[in-house]
């Protein structure tokens, strides 16, 4: 009877490859909570020293979904090599939401699973956040929650699709080819680093809190319970 997607890319699949009407598709664009209080537990000694003057890089999803090995593998095999090779010594790569098998390169840390409070604390030590993404549907929540959390943001084209963000103003966007290149831009100029966590954090607060995002929900799922 009804059908809510993320973005109009969705909506436009559903109506082009299924046959959908467009009066069946209520479009609620993903968002954050951004009303839940801003509570982070102190960074644990040994995280500490681990990071310790390095610029942290940050990837937040669970390895064993698809689109994020495929993302965590890019940055392991082409863009942490990279990065090493023009700077030695200089990023490490922390991994939340699971264990990944097999190899993987040295400067990565995989934190597994963690509370709320332990994530926000990586999250906000983390310099530069992460979204190589380059298959799947949906949006990509990860970057909003990046974006509230004040941070900087490097995605390839695919993972910003249906959100609606400025490149270079919200996110800074960038292809395969380019993705470490964007990281040592933003790694060379804090300003602009800082700038970017700062518009990134006002997109959310102006256009992205759960708190309007989901009424079209309740809107459009009520309509229907009358209607039938």
């Amino acid at each position: 009877d009804r059908i809510f997607v993320c973005s109009p890319v969705d909506r436009d699949t559903f109506m082009r490859s299924y046959g959908v009407r467009d009066t069946s598709i209520t479009v609620i664009p993903n968002g954050v909570d951004l009303r839940a209080p801003e509570k982070a537990a102190p960074l644990p000694a040994e995280w500490i020293e681990r990071l310790a003057d390095r610029c942290v890089l940050f990837f937040m999803g669970n390895p064993r979904y698809q689109p994020n090995l495929e993302g965590l593998k890019f940055l392991s095999e082409q863009v942490l090599p990279e990065l090493e090779r023009q700077r030695p010594g200089q990023f490490k790569l922390v991994v939340c939401g699971g264990e990944a098998q097999g190899a993987w390169h040295s400067d990565m840390l995989f934190a597994g699973s963690l509370p709320d409070e332990q994530l926000k604390a990586l999250l906000h030590r983390a310099d530069i956040c992460l979204s190589p993404t380059f298959t799947g549907s949906g949006t990509r929540l990860k970057i909003l929650e990046y974006m509230a959390a004040g941070r900087p943001v490097v995605s390839t084209p695919k993972g910003v699709e249906g959100l609606d963000v400025a490149a270079d103003t919200h996110v800074v966007v960038a292809g395969p080819d380019s993705f470490a290149g964007a990281i040592l831009n933003l790694a060379n100029t804090p300003d602009r680093a800082r700038t970017l966590g700062e518009t990134g954090r006002r997109f959310v607060e102006e256009r992205c809190d759960w708190k309007t995002r989901i009424q079209p929900l309740w809107r459009d799922a009520i309509h229907g319970l009358i209607r039938h």
